[in-house]
């Protein structure tokens, strides 16, 4: 049954009908499309096409919306909250000459008011901006998953917002938040990293911890049961740095060992085999390593002698390693020497050279590649017009680089916004994220793009269906947005 209804799915998104396959009525809100689509695929969570497949009918039926187009046999309905952001057609002011004399004087009156009241305003936004900036100061990690944000302060503490539904927010709850929440029951936290529905955190003394989604053991607690709170990563000791894909869970040791846990189908675990594990398993072949990224079904490591290893799904070449075919161990990316760091996005892996240059493989049907094309490739090719790099990150379709003067770029999918640019356009090179400056990390997830700035504050842009940008709304934003309610955090 499970599967036909699948089929079902698939076969009306192939057709165009993405309101029939999400099983909303016609004009309905987006918010009623955002949870139609987080309730199926909750549904079908271990059936990646159909996820694939639904994420894509919530975004062509959330743009038609938005742009006051229909499909078959659906109304559109533009959200009032988006409608607000096109200006209201002036209204020429009616002179007051031959007004009688106290509707002028009221009239004047009223404006002087208002200025008044303006100033006020501006004097109470400033001062409480510089408030909230002192507050977020002791920021100093963020992670971006699908459709949620966390984020480490200098303190220990771990904060999160946005989807809730397996715990993934760390609360001890179910529910969503577009504010910052505090995770319960860490302390001493030097890292925290963000999966699909699954958030990790490394604590100072080498363990490891985990909460949200556990349907393919990516949590490592030895279960399948999902955790609403932080569990223990089983086994594990001296870890120095953790990674969190869509469905599995990396962490490397003190020792350059690369270790692995949660779903497997593509061998993305890297143990030589196709079997999910609930606890963690060593990466075959691997030694000297000094950094990990998790992509939707793939893993990348770069070694102390800079070259990159990859394995797991391979279907659009985002192992690198010139073929399409899957590893179940790693191999090594080809034409790649100097790397000194790596990210993963759903089905594309980066690349920061110590030149500053940033290099790209995999899947590139929106840009994510940044090479001015939308050919897939199978072998790393460089992004174009991108020089003193000095960080990098994947979302599932879109790219991000910080470069050495603190700015932002971005390329890739911008149909949420993502790319920070104040447009909805895809970009297959790289433009600057505006209104952004003295940055420190950047991060990317599903559809949101976040930065960390050298105050202490965190920005972030782009799909905001669950509260993930954590400005305290549900509204998707095309340019950068600060997170609220970490004011008086950690204190």
């Amino acid at each position: 049954m499970l599967l036909d209804e699948a089929q079902r799915i698939l076969d009306l998104v192939r057709s165009g009908r993405p309101r029939e396959a999400l099983g909303v009525s016609p004009g309905a809100l987006p918010a009623e499309i955002n949870r139609a689509h987080l309730r199926l695929v909750a549904r079908f969570r271990t059936h990646p096409k159909v996820v694939e497949a639904l994420n894509g009918a919530k975004v062509a039926l959330r743009q038609m919306v938005r742009s006051g187009a229909g499909d078959a046999g659906a109304t559109a309905v533009v959200e009032p909250r988006r409608a607000a952001r096109v200006p209201a057609e002036p209204v020429r002011a009616s002179s007051t000459a031959d007004a009688p004399p106290k509707r002028a004087a009221r009239s004047r009156l009223l404006y002087a008011l208002a200025i008044v009241v303006a100033l006020v305003l501006v004097v109470v936004v400033v001062y409480y901006g510089t408030i909230r900036a002192r507050g977020l100061g002791n920021l100093v990690w963020v992670g971006a998953g699908d459709y949620h944000t966390v984020a480490l302060l200098g303190d220990g503490t771990v904060w999160a917002w946005g989807w809730n539904e397996f715990g993934q927010l760390g609360d001890g709850t179910g529910t969503d938040r577009s504010t910052p929440v505090q995770v319960r029951g860490l302390a001493d936290v030097t890292a925290v990293a963000a999966g699909g529905e699954h958030s990790i955190a490394l604590r100072r003394d080498g363990t490891v911890w985990a909460w949200g989604c556990n349907d393919t053991g990516q949590l490592g607690d030895g279960t399948e049961t999902d955790r609403a709170a932080p569990v223990q990563v089983r086994g594990l000791a001296d870890v120095t740095a953790v990674a969190a894909g869509w469905r599995h869970s990396l962490a490397l040791r003190r020792d350059g060992t690369l270790w692995a846990w949660g779903r497997n189908w593509f061998g993305q675990l890297g143990n030589g085999t196709g079997t999910h594990r609930a606890a963690p398993v060593q990466v075959r072949g691997l030694a000297d390593v000094t950094a990990v990224a998790a992509g939707g079904e793939h893993s990348l490591a770069l070694r102390r002698d800079g070259t990159v290893w990859t394995w797991g799904c391979n279907d659009t070449g985002q192992l690198g390693d010139g073929t399409g075919t899957d590893r179940t161990a790693p191999v090594q990316v080809r034409g790649l020497a100097d790397v000194t760091a790596v990210a993963a996005g759903w089905r594309h892996s980066l690349a920061l050279r110590r030149d500053g240059t940033v290099w790209a493989w995999g899947w590139n049907e929106f840009g994510q590649l940044g090479d001015g094309t939308g050919t897939d490739r199978s072998t790393p090719v460089q992004v174009q017009g991108l020089a003193d790099v000095t960080a990098v990150a994947a979302g599932r379709r879109h790219s991000i680089a910080l470069r050495r003067d603190s700015t932002v770029w971005a390329w890739g999918r911008n149909w949420f916004g993502q790319l920070g640019n104040g447009t909805g356009t895809d970009r297959a090179a790289p433009v600057q994220v505006r209104g952004l400056a003295d940055v420190t990390a950047v991060a990317a997830g599903f559809g949101h793009s976040i930065a960390l700035r050298r105050d202490g504050t965190m920005w972030a842009w782009g799909c905001n269906d669950t509260g993930q940008l954590g400005d305290g709304t549900e509204t998707d934003r095309a340019l950068p947005v600060q997170a609220q309610g970490l004011t008086d955090a950690g204190r």
